[in-house]
């Protein structure tokens, strides 16, 4: 039954998932992956789904193979409602998976790809408001802006190779290095200007970055 309640827990079916924990199911049943129920309902911010599990007993701090939490599925996803519950619930916006990224990180970079024909016109007011909202929710909760992953990105570095201007804006009122280099060298700055972000290149520019 485990495969079923992560399956009705991804498609948001509240009360069939409550259905197959009242005959006994582990709240924290995982698959081959590590994949949990909870991870799942945060996926496409199934609020209602998110809030039985945790009050069954789901674990926030739960992670899968590549040590990515509930936290960081709704951070990328710009699930903030989601997120919320989870902070609420004790989840630590600090906690990195393997590869170094952290919840903030994944908010910063979260949508990209549904993106990438938005971002190459300048005039399109492309930024997220959901991934908005998320960014803001953790920086309020402690989260640096200033981690960085293995990579030595930071999540200003991810916002500006995705083009979002209004992420840019939170992070740089954060605090964030407009400086930092990653492991090979490269700003922020640079990031922008390879994927042909010109409107966020300015706003660095006019944040005291140097090209």
């Amino acid at each position: 039954m485990s495969e079923a309640l992560r399956r009705a827990a991804l498609q948001g079916r509240t009360d069939f998932v409550r259905r197959v924990l009242d005959h006994g199911t582990a709240v924290d049943a995982a698959d081959e992956d590590g994949i949990t129920a909870l991870m799942n309902a945060v996926e496409d911010g199934h609020t209602d789904t998110v809030r039985l599990l945790l009050d069954r007993g789901a674990s926030v701090d739960a992670r899968d193979k590549n040590g990515i939490t509930a936290l960081m599925v709704s951070a990328y996803g710009g699930r903030a409602e989601a997120m919320r519950l989870l902070i609420e619930r004790g989840a630590d916006v600090r906690v990195a998976d393997d590869d170094g990224a952290t919840a903030l990180h994944r908010a910063a970079f979260g949508g990209r790809s549904e993106r990438v024909i938005d971002l190459r016109r300048p005039e399109q007011p492309y930024a997220d408001k959901g991934h908005v909202d998320v960014v803001r929710l953790l920086l309020e909760n402690g989260a640096d802006v200033k981690a960085r992953d293995s990579a030595g990105w930071t999540p200003l570095m991810m916002a500006m190779g995705a083009g979002h201007v209004e992420v840019v804006l939170l992070l740089l009122e954060a605090g964030a290095d407009v400086n930092a280099t990653d492991d090979e060298g490269n700003t922020a700055l640079h990031w922008a200007g390879h994927n042909g972000h010109n409107i966020v290149a300015r706003l660095l520019r006019g944040a005291g970055a140097i090209d």
